[in-house]
């Protein structure tokens, strides 16, 4: 379990004053904590300790809440081809997703490429590495939400880019071809 008790039910409750419903069409209601907050402060001193990764240009904690049939189609959290090439902090390098709630049933995530699927378990923690190879894509995160089906689904996402985690690509390629047994 990566976080417990207290910190989870704060997180969710300092969200829910500034949840607002998001314009994508995956039946989901969003809010950003604001770094400076102390529970924010608390989750992101937690996921740099467990990552070893430098969160100074790290998004904001993103709190997003999945009713029934609350769901997100696959997709990379990596800008890749799409993005900006003179973002300032570069493209997503790795993603945290912290469980917020357990889900009655459903609401798991699923990596199709990879065949495997992360449930849904309040205090849990799921992450992934983007990028391989100086910044390219790597195609096995493709990743989406599955539908909550009974109940609802609570979670905090942390998208760490690449600027001051220099190094971090060679670290992950070697991870990688490791536990895919390369």
């Amino acid at each position: 379990m990566f976080l417990c008790g207290d910190v989870l039910k704060y997180a969710r409750a300092t969200a829910t004053h500034t949840l607002f419903h998001s314009s994508h069409p995956d039946h989901s209601t969003v809010a950003w904590l604001n770094p400076d907050v102390s529970i924010a402060k608390t989750i992101n001193d937690r996921i740099s300790q467990w990552t070893h990764l430098d969160l100074e240009t790290a998004e904001q904690l993103q709190v997003s809440n999945y009713g029934v049939g609350g769901h997100y189609e696959p997709h990379f959290d990596f800008h890749g081809e799409r993005r900006n090439k003179d973002l300032p902090d570069g493209d997503r390098l790795a993603t945290f997703m912290l469980y917020l709630s357990d889900v009655a049933e459903g609401g798991a995530t699923a990596f199709p490429r990879l065949g495997t699927r992360s449930f849904p378990a309040r205090g849990d923690a799921a992450f992934w590495v983007n990028l391989v190879d100086e910044g390219v894509g790597n195609p096995i995160t493709l990743h989406g939400a599955c539908p909550v089906l009974a109940g609802s689904k609570w979670v905090a996402n942390k998208w760490i880019h690449e600027a001051g985690n220099d190094g971090f690509h060679e670290i992950a390629e070697a991870y990688l071809d490791l536990s895919l047994g390369e």
